[in-house]
């Protein structure tokens, strides 16, 4: 054979060749694979992000290359096991599922540092209550015939007396801004601000009036009547947008309205006895026994747990996807996503746990409660800066 002839039959091989694999590599590059069950499928992406950042990934088991955040490409359709660890915080895992040209985002994942509360202020406190930011926490104390009202940032733990009575112990402590504090007494109410002077209540709203009517009371907003609820005693306890959020508290319940709707004002009448927006668009709250969350703008109602222990409190963390909950020995924080069950964890056990809240960023939860040894405030740090 000339070789003429080879160099001919070379070149058309390569040219057999290219077109032969050219396809391939476009349709391997799109993310195209073989599966010797389904043939050709296209794979999924997977981004992962955590905090705090670098912890370790892993798919079934088998550590990734890459440390969170990143983004896994090439996976083929299954359902795989992905975990997130980091040192001295707990792991974190769950069973999800990879479609074809589809991502799958598992972000604001949060590795809760293990750890255990530690006291930051020995105090004996009683009726704690934390301002709307969280910054500040309002208690009473009682003792010797009388009752006192302190105050303190949770920064910089330095408590100040703002208020003395004769001894109520029944006294309890409502914030009606981020420097007033409302105290609920036997011989009536009193407002005291951060400096200690005694102040009125011009936080409820000239436009809002709860006026009773023979067997119902009415809810007026600007002078026109907007719903009808049953008889009761009302207080607005907040007003954002269209929303009013009241409290009925004899009973125990709330009633969400908007003013966006004529027709049908009332959104939600529920029994309550915390209740918390955790984002513009969804307003969490909890029975005894339980907690949900209400969505405005889909008109539905979401149960998040159901337990057999008593719901002290509930707040949420401010990136709006975990909320925490106190029952009288434990605090807890539950994960939003749904995905695989929602995760629950532990964070502290102690004899006694009254009412809790976190930082104002979401690095610490703050714990009023005894651990058997101190009473006062305590804080859980949640991951390490």
């Amino acid at each position: 054979m000339s070789g003429q002839r080879i160099q001919q039959l070379v070149f058309g091989l390569f040219i057999l060749l290219f077109f032969v694999s050219a396809p391939l590599v476009v349709l391997y590059t799109a993310g195209y694979r073989w599966n010797p069950q389904g043939g050709v499928v296209r794979t999924g992406t997977v981004f992962v992000a955590s905090t705090p950042r670098n912890a370790t990934i892993t798919l079934d088991g088998t550590p990734y290359r890459d440390k969170a955040p990143t983004v896994i490409k090439t996976l083929k359709p299954a359902s795989y096991t992905i975990g997130l660890s980091l040192p001295k915080h707990l792991s974190w895992e769950k069973n999800l599922d990879v479609r074809e040209g589809e991502t799958t985002f598992i972000e604001n994942v949060l590795l809760f540092l293990d750890a255990s509360p530690q006291l930051v202020l020995r105090e004996d406190m009683h009726s704690a209550a934390w301002s709307p930011a969280g910054t500040h926490v309002a208690w009473a104390s009682h003792e010797a015939g009388w009752t006192e009202v302190w105050i303190t940032g949770i920064e910089r733990p330095s408590s100040r007396l703002v208020y003395r009575t004769q001894l109520d112990e029944d006294l309890t402590l409502t914030w009606l801004d981020g420097n007033r504090v409302r105290m609920e007494q036997e011989d009536g109410n009193q407002i005291v601000d951060r400096d200690g002077e005694l102040t009125t209540d011009t936080s409820t709203s000239d436009r809002i009036a709860l006026e009773p009517d023979g067997d119902a009371v009415d809810v007026r907003v600007d002078s026109e009547t907007l719903a009808r609820l049953p008889f009761g005693t009302y207080e607005v306890i907040d007003e954002r947008g269209p929303y009013i959020l009241l409290r009925e508290t004899t009973r125990d319940q709330i009633a969400l309205l908007t003013t966006a709707d004529a027709d049908e004002p009332l959104l939600l009448q529920e029994d309550a006895e915390f209740v918390d927006w955790i984002r513009e668009d969804a307003l969490a709250f909890a029975t005894p026994f339980s907690m949900s969350i209400y969505e405005p703008s889909k008109h539905q109602t979401t149960l998040i747990t159901r337990i057999s222990d008593r719901i002290h409190n509930v707040a949420w963390h401010p990136d709006g996807g975990y909320i925490f909950y106190a029952t009288d020995t434990e605090a807890r924080v539950i994960e939003l996503d749904d995905r695989d069950g929602r995760r629950e964890t532990v964070l502290a056990t102690m004899p006694e746990i009254d009412t809790i809240f976190p930082h104002p960023r979401g690095r610490a939860l703050y714990i009023v409660g005894n651990n058997g040894i101190d009473t006062g405030l305590f804080e859980r740090e949640l991951y390490e800066r």
